[in-house]
C-alpha cells in the first residue's frame, strides 16, 4: 500500500474486488492469507540496510498506529459483506509486522517507534471480537470516512466497532433503535494505556450512551476506534 492514508484506506475497500476476481477463476470460498499493510512478497532489505537505518521493504510504521487499527477494521467490515470468504489471516503475532511489539523492542526506534512488550492499537480490533461468534454486515453511508462492524454472541449480545478513517474529528450516527449503550474509545489520548495494559483497557465498560430518535450519536476523534456495547 502506498504511503498516503487515503490510498491505503482505498486499498482496504478494494478487497472485495480481489475476492470477486478469485471467484471468477475458482468458484469456491476464498482464503485470504497473509493480509499485511505492506506487500509481503517483496525481498526484504539485508542487515546492511538495517544498520544504515532503513526499514525492511515489508515493514510499515503504521503497523503500530491508530491508522493501522482503522485500516484493519475497515477491511474486516468489507470482508463481512462477502459470502465468499472462508477465512482470513492477518499480520504476524509479534514484532513490527505483528499485533504487538517484542520484549526487546524495535530494532529501529527512530523509524518504528514502539513500546517494548506492548500491543499495537490494531491488536484491540481482534481482542474486541474475541468473545463474539457472529459477524453482521454493517453498511456505511460514507465508507471512506467511517466503517463499522457489528458482532453478536451466543446470547445475542451486540457490539459495534466503529473506526474513524479521517485525520480529523467527525460526528456520526448509528441506527440502533431505542437503546442504551456503553462507549469505549481508543484515541490518541487513551492509546498508550491501551497498548501498555490491554487487558485492563478491554475490561473497562466505557461511558453510558443513550440513543436519540433511534440513533446513537458519536463524535469521533481522528482515527478513533470506538467500541459500542448495546445493552
Amino acid at each position: 500500500h502506498l504511503r498516503d492514508p487515503l490510498t491505503m484506506l482505498e486499498n482496504a475497500a478494494d478487497v472485495t474486488e480481489t475476492i470477486e476476481a478469485a471467484q471468477s477463476i475458482v468458484p469456491q470460498q476464498v482464503v485470504l492469507s497473509p493480509i499485511t499493510l505492506r506487500p509481503w512478497h517483496k525481498v526484504p532489505r539485508g542487515p546492511d540496510d538495517l544498520a544504515a537505518g532503513n526499514l525492511p521493504a515489508d515493514v510499515d510504521p503504521r503497523q503500530m498506529s491508530l491508522l493501522g487499527a482503522a485500516w484493519t477494521l475497515a477491511q474486516l467490515s468489507r470482508l463481512a459483506l462477502s459470502p465468499h470468504v472462508h477465512s482470513a489471516t492477518y499480520f504476524e503475532t509479534t514484532g513490527w509486522r505483528g499485533l504487538m511489539e517484542t520484549e526487546n523492542g524495535s530494532s529501529l526506534p527512530s523509524k518504528f517507534f514502539s513500546i517494548p512488550g506492548a500491543v499495537f492499537p490494531l491488536y484491540h480490533v481482534f481482542a474486541e471480537m474475541a468473545d463474539f461468534n457472529r459477524v453482521c454486515p454493517t453498511h456505511s453511508t460514507h465508507p471512506l470516512q467511517v466503517e463499522a462492524l457489528t458482532l453478536l454472541d451466543a446470547q445475542n449480545r451486540k457490539r459495534i466497532l466503529v473506526a474513524n478513517l479521517l485525520p480529523e474529528e467527525q460526528e456520526i450516527k448509528i441506527k440502533t433503535g431505542t437503546c442504551e449503550a456503553r462507549l469505549k474509545r481508543l484515541t490518541a489520548d487513551t492509546a498508550e494505556d491501551a497498548m501498555r495494559m490491554p487487558e485492563k483497557f478491554s475490561k473497562e465498560p466505557g461511558d453510558p450512551l443513550k440513543s436519540v430518535s433511534g440513533k446513537l450519536e458519536l463524535k469521533l476523534a481522528p482515527y478513533e476506534l470506538a467500541r459500542v456495547d448495546v445493552l
